[in-house]
C-alpha cells in the first residue's frame, strides 16, 4: 500500500480507539485523531484518508457509524502487543503493518463530503470549548470577578456559533456529543496511554512547551531547534516525527490555544448579539468580546499568560510565513468584529476604524508583554488581573470614541509597475 501517509496511520489509530465499543461517530474519530496528535488534519486530508483506507477494505460504515473491517481488526493484530506504548510508537507500528499489506479485495469505499467532515470537527471543538480544556471555565467575555449572565454561557453561545454556520445542524454530527467525549476520554486514558497521574507531558507535548517558553525569550529567529529539544529533553528526530520543520512546529505552538481563543471571541460575539436581536451593539460589547478574553487567557499562569506574551512579542517581529499564517487564522474573527464594528459606529469612517483598531491591538499586546518597561517609570503593582482589565478596557473605548482627527484621507497608492522593455527594432 503505497505510498502511506501519514493521516491515514493516524485514522486508523482514532478508529480503532473511538469504535472499540460500537460503530463511532465521525465527531467521535475526530476526537480520538486530536487527542492523539493533539491536532486535526485537514477536512479535506481526513475525508481523502477515509476514501482510501475503505478502498483498501480497512475502513467500513457501519450502523450509522464508521469501523474496522475484519481485514482491518486481523492487520491491526500486529500492534495490539504495543497497547501500552505512547502514540508516536503505536504510529509506527501501525504505518510499519500498512508498508507490508496487500489487500485481499476491494473494499466499499467511503466518500465524505469535506463539509461534512469540517462539521465533525467543529463539533468537537464546540464540545472541548465546554470542558475543562478550557483556561478558565468561567465565561470569559465577563469582567474578571463580575457576575456571568445566565443567558449568555459559552455552551449556548458555542451552540448558536454551529447552527449559525449551519453545517453540525445539516449533518446531525454532535448531538450526543459530550456523552461521547467522555467515553472516549477514558477509553483514550486506559487503552492508549496508560499513564498514572502526575506522570510527565508526552514527547509532543514537551516539544511544544518548551518551543513556547523560548520563543518568548529568544523570538523566532533566535530560537533553534537545537535549543527547543534541549529544553524538552527530547532529540530532533522527535521533533520531524511530529512536526516535520520548525515552521511547522511554530505553527503547531501557535494554534494549540490561538484557536481556542480565536472559537472564544466568536462564541462571545454570537453570545451578545443574539442578546441584542439584530440591534446594534454597544461598542463596549464588542471590545469586552474580542480583548476582553485575551486579557484573561493572559492572567492565567497554566501557559495561557506565556502563549500571550508570545503573542505580543510576535505582532512586533513578525516573519513572513508567521505573518502570513496569523492572517489565515485570523481572517474568520476579523472579518466578524469588523462586521460588527462598522455597525455600531456608523458615524466613524472604515478607514478610520481600522488605524483604531491597529492601535488597540498595539495597546492589548504591549499590556500583556509584561510590565517591564512600566516599572522604569517608578514602582508599580501589575499583579492585579483585575486592575490590568478594568484600565486596558477604560483605555480602549475612550481610544475608540476619541474625535475624529483632522486628517484628509488620502487615496490608496497603486502599486508600483515596472516599466515595459522596449522591443528591438
Amino acid at each position: 500500500m503505497h505510498p502511506i501517509h501519514d493521516v491515514d496511520v493516524l485514522l486508523l489509530l482514532a478508529t480503532a480507539l473511538a469504535s472499540k465499543r460500537r460503530p463511532a461517530e465521525l465527531a467521535e474519530i475526530m476526537a480520538a485523531a486530536d487527542l492523539l496528535h493533539g491536532s486535526i488534519p485537514l477536512d479535506v486530508d481526513m475525508a481523502a484518508a477515509f476514501l482510501r483506507l475503505s478502498g483498501q477494505d480497512l475502513l467500513a460504515e457501519a450502523e450509522g457509524g464508521f469501523t474496522l473491517t475484519p481485514a482491518a481488526l486481523e492487520f491491526m493484530a500486529g500492534v495490539r502487543h504495543k497497547r501500552k506504548a505512547e502514540t508516536p510508537e503505536r504510529l509506527l507500528a501501525i504505518r510499519q503493518e500498512l508498508a507490508g499489506y496487500a489487500p485481499k479485495a476491494e473494499g466499499v469505499a467511503i466518500r465524505l463530503a469535506t463539509e461534512r467532515v469540517s462539521a465533525a470537527i467543529l463539533a468537537h471543538r464546540t464540545a472541548r470549548a465546554e470542558t475543562c480544556w478550557c483556561p478558565d471555565p468561567s465565561p470569559p467575555w465577563t469582567r474578571p470577578g463580575a457576575p456571568a449572565s445566565g443567558a449568555s454561557s459559552t455552551a449556548d453561545a458555542a451552540r448558536r456559533l454551529e447552527a449559525g454556520r449551519g453545517q453540525a445542524a445539516e449533518t446531525g454530527e454532535g448531538l450526543t456529543f459530550q456523552a461521547s467525549l467522555s467515553r472516549l476520554k477514558r477509553l483514550f486514558e486506559t487503552i492508549v496511554y496508560q499513564r498514572p497521574a502526575g506522570m510527565e507531558p508526552d514527547t509532543r507535548s514537551r516539544i511544544l512547551d518548551a518551543a513556547e517558553m523560548l520563543l518568548v525569550q529568544h523570538g523566532l529567529d533566535g530560537t533553534t531547534l537545537r535549543m527547543i529539544t534541549t529544553e524538552a529533553k527530547a532529540n530532533l528526530a522527535a521533533v520531524n516525527y511530529h512536526f516535520g520543520s520548525k515552521e511547522a512546529l511554530i505553527e503547531a505552538v501557535f494554534r494549540r490555544r490561538l484557536t481556542w481563543l480565536n472559537e472564544q471571541r466568536i462564541a462571545a460575539l454570537d453570545a451578545f448579539e443574539a442578546e441584542a436581536k439584530g440591534a446594534p451593539l454597544k461598542p463596549r460589547r464588542i471590545v469586552e468580546a474580542f480583548f476582553g478574553v485575551a486579557i484573561r487567557m493572559a492572567a492565567n499562569k497554566n501557559g495561557g499568560q506565556t502563549f500571550m506574551r508570545l503573542l505580543g512579542r510576535t505582532y512586533t517581529e513578525p516573519t513572513d510565513f508567521v505573518r502570513s499564517f496569523l492572517a489565515e487564522e485570523y481572517a474568520e474573527v476579523i472579518a466578524r468584529f469588523k462586521a460588527a464594528f462598522f455597525k455600531a459606529l456608523p458615524d466613524v469612517p472604515q478607514e478610520e476604524f481600522l488605524w483604531r483598531f491597529h492601535f488597540m491591538m498595539g495597546a492589548l499586546s504591549y499590556a500583556i508583554s509584561g510590565a517591564d518597561a512600566l516599572r522604569l517609570l517608578g514602582p508599580i503593582d501589575d499583579t492585579d488581573p483585575e486592575a490590568l482589565y478594568a484600565r486596558l478596557m477604560s483605555f480602549l473605548i475612550g481610544g475608540l470614541r476619541a474625535p475624529l482627527p483632522d486628517v484628509v484621507a488620502k487615496p490608496a497608492a497603486k502599486p508600483a509597475t515596472k516599466p515595459r522593455a522596449k522591443r528591438a527594432a
